[in-house]
């Protein structure tokens, strides 16, 4: 199937089965959450509004950064290869982010990450992160125009945008209407028709 059909019936239906147990990443059903999770990140594109600064220059390619797993790149795959509105897609990794990291001032990579990440369109967080590392992130990221996806408990409450659950064995998201005005993200209604759970604090 083609990977523009496979996304369509992906973001219509929302309810493809997973296996939720742990399992190696090499596990057909693990791998198969991860398609689905990347599938949904390349769709996020079509219902996000970014800053003008993001999207006007059509010669740099559209972003989406992974945090702490390289292994869920091989789920990109058949993305790679794909353009949105004529941009090439780019995947950035970044690995051991800690908020000692970002925190220290001193440490020459900190202003390398802090920009590379604001670069990004879109940043998914694939391993647990402390509230603290998060809160170090989001204050960097914030009027960055970056929306920030995980999959963990308590990151829409410690300032994330997106965030993946799985629900009855199925991949479902839940969103922080509040913390994507905060980073110049406009969010449309039909992906807030679909999410699971929508916070806004007005």
């Amino acid at each position: 199937m083609k990977i523009k059909i496979y996304i369509l019936v992906i973001l219509a239906t929302t309810l493809f089965v997973v296996n939720a147990a742990a399992k190696p990443a090499t596990d057909p059903g693990h791998a198969k959450e991860h398609q689905i999770k990347a599938a949904f990140l390349y769709n996020f594109l079509n219902f996000v509004d970014w800053p003008a600064e993001k999207t006007n220059d059509v010669n740099k390619p559209i972003i989406i950064g992974i945090v702490d797993s390289e292994d869920f790149n091989t789920a990109f795959e058949p993305i790679k290869d794909k353009t949105f509105n004529g941009r090439k897609i780019a995947i950035k990794t970044f690995n051991s982010l800690t908020a000692e990291t970002l925190k220290n001032k001193n440490n020459p990579e900190w202003p390398k990450i802090s920009e590379e990440m604001k670069q990004c369109h879109i940043i998914f967080f694939y391993e647990y992160q402390s509230k603290n590392t998060l809160t170090t992130i989001f204050s960097e990221l914030t009027t960055a125009g970056t929306l920030t996806v995980g999959q963990s408990d308590n990151f829409l409450e410690s300032g994330g945008n997106i965030n993946f659950l799985l629900i009855d064995q199925k991949v479902r998201f839940e969103i922080n209407l509040s913390s994507a005005k905060q980073n110049n993200l406009k969010i449309r209604s039909n992906l807030l028709k679909l999410a699971y759970r929508v916070i806004d604090e007005k």
